[in-house]
């Protein structure tokens, strides 16, 4: 009963999310290419630039919001109220402090804003506008503790609803606005307002939802829990330096050796890989509360068999995706915005390859976080943030964009490809690594050898208009979808997803019969 509990909570949370972003994101292409008719390459390089640099200063979050979650899945699952309120408060206080410090921070940057930009832009308020970006990162943290509350319990559908509702109006007053005045300070300001109302929302229906959290007297937290809590916490604060330092600082790099302009080039090929990566997101934040529910109550047995299968799923959902992007990103942006935006072959190669390493290591993302593994990766996270800023500044001058996306590539390589599976396997499921990494190189294989042969026909067939991509597209997976079933046919995780589709499609056709 549990486990069916918790695949229709996971169904649920996908089926919301999946939903909902693929509304949202369509809009955005829609909004995207309306901001750039009115407001051109230069905004869009300012976009990514300050939103880089916000998120270095969001490295005073400290990791808090991972342990928040981990920290819950088994009061929640279990029932224990007065735990749950009692850390809900901890964490409210701590988001306050947080959101506060982001905010200070942000503040004293502003003045040095010019510095990470190599050719200045002739853009008006420019400090107004970075203020702006600031106060929208900083106010969602005093309200993120009552989001983590939905997230936990496997609930996030709760946060979607409202995020894809005021998101949904966001975007068609922005585009409105866009269109009429060109103003990208008030385009701005919309954002953060209908941000506040989703929040504001989102935390009266938590307090309704789980009401004891707001009891007065909290019981002390137990000793050994805030220990624990401490750990994760100091942890996560070590693998977010990593995670900012190889996400977050590609577009201060580019800025500051190459131009904000190929910030704006490169910005349109991270938003269409953060459509596709929202969307995976809705398939795996639900599975990551239900993997935690599931080692919370389930054996190790039970646990490494699921692992398998998510594993499997994740294989198939970036070999798809990272091909299809190889393939179509350049036809797509050359016939979306023209020829003139899109980037070299060598370079998108590099940036999908990226791409797949780091989609890949979902799976293992999944039950670190679900089993609060945090504290084993506090040091190689810095390993990996040093080798990817030191090779990205050695090649950069060299090779340009390529040269940084290459930073990436070697860090994610020299550190986590193994240890991170190395320290699940060992500390968790108690079998040798070997299972893993054999799967890890056979998917790649397939993945190389499908995009290889599926590049060199459509490149012979070109794409010449929006019709020749669309009929590319539908050849391209139906090809990519044979080579997958031939390649995957005796696999037990194949089978298990053939029996579920098919059992899912045979209840809906008796349905239809009735």
């Amino acid at each position: 009963m549990q486990g069916n509990s918790r695949t229709n909570m996971v169904v649920k949370n996908i089926a919301i999310g999946l939903s909902g972003q693929m509304l949202m994101k369509i809009l955005a292409f829609v909004s995207r290419t309306i901001f750039i008719q009115m407001l051109g390459v230069v905004y869009l390089g300012v976009n990514g630039l300050f939103t880089n640099i916000l998120s270095i200063l969001s490295l005073a979050e400290l990791g808090i919001g991972t342990a928040i979650v981990y920290s819950l899945y088994e009061p929640l699952a279990k029932k224990n109220e007065s735990l749950v309120e009692s850390l809900v408060a901890l964490y409210s206080k701590a988001y306050f402090i947080i959101g506060s410090i982001i905010f200070v921070l942000g503040l004293m940057v502003a003045p040095f804003i010019d510095l990470f930009i190599r050719d200045q832009p002739n853009i008006q308020d420019l400090t107004l506008i970075y203020l702006l970006y600031l106060i929208s990162t900083t106010s969602s943290y005093f309200f993120a503790y009552k989001r983590a509350l939905f997230t936990a319990d496997q609930k996030n559908y709760v946060n979607l609803i409202y995020d894809n509702i005021f998101g949904v109006i966001t975007v068609f007053i922005q585009m409105g606005v866009l269109l009429t005045t060109g103003n990208f300070v008030l385009y701005l300001v919309i954002k953060i307002v209908f941000t506040l109302i989703a929040n504001i929302m989102i935390s009266f229906k938590a307090d309704k939802a789980y009401p004891y959290i707001k009891n007065k007297t909290k019981m002390p937290i137990p000793k050994i829990k805030v220990r624990e809590i401490k750990k994760n916490v100091y942890s996560m604060f070590m693998m977010s330096i990593g995670t900012v330092v190889v996400n977050g600082t590609d577009n201060l790099v580019i800025s500051s050796f190459i131009g904000l302009v190929w910030v704006g080039l490169y910005s349109n090929y991270i938003m269409i890989v953060a459509v596709l990566e929202a969307l995976i997101t809705q398939i795996f934040n639900p599975i990551t509360a239900s993997v935690g529910n599931l080692v919370s109550l389930e054996s190790k047995e039970k646990s490494l068999e699921v692992f398998n299968k998510i594993n499997y799923l994740n294989f198939v959902i970036y070999s798809v995706v990272c091909i299809n992007l190889f393939i179509f990103l350049n036809p797509f942006i050359s016939l979306w915005i023209g020829q003139e935006y899109i980037l070299s072959t060598p370079i998108v190669l590099v940036f999908v390859l990226n791409i797949y390493l780091m989609g890949m290591r979902r799976t293992l993302s999944v039950y670190t976080r679900a089993l609060g593994l945090f504290y084993h990766f506090r040091y190689i996270a810095f390993m990996d943030a040093g080798i990817n800023l030191v090779v990205s500044l050695l090649l950069v001058t060299r090779l340009g964009i390529i040269g940084v996306l290459l930073g990436t590539t070697t860090a994610t390589i020299l550190t986590y490809l193994f240890y991170e599976p190395h320290i699940l396997f060992k500390h968790y499921f108690k079998e040798t690594i070997l299972i893993y990494i054999r799967k890890y190189c056979y998917y790649f294989l397939i993945t190389a050898l499908s995009g290889f042969l599926l590049y060199n026909v459509t490149l012979q067939l070109g794409i010449s208009n929006w019709i020749e991509l669309f009929l590319n597209l539908i050849v391209a997976n139906i090809f990519m979808a044979f080579l997958l079933v031939v390649f995957s046919i005796k696999a037990a995780e194949f089978n298990y997803f053939r029996a579920m589709i098919f059992r899912i499609l045979g209840s809906k056709y008796s349905l239809r019969k009735l």
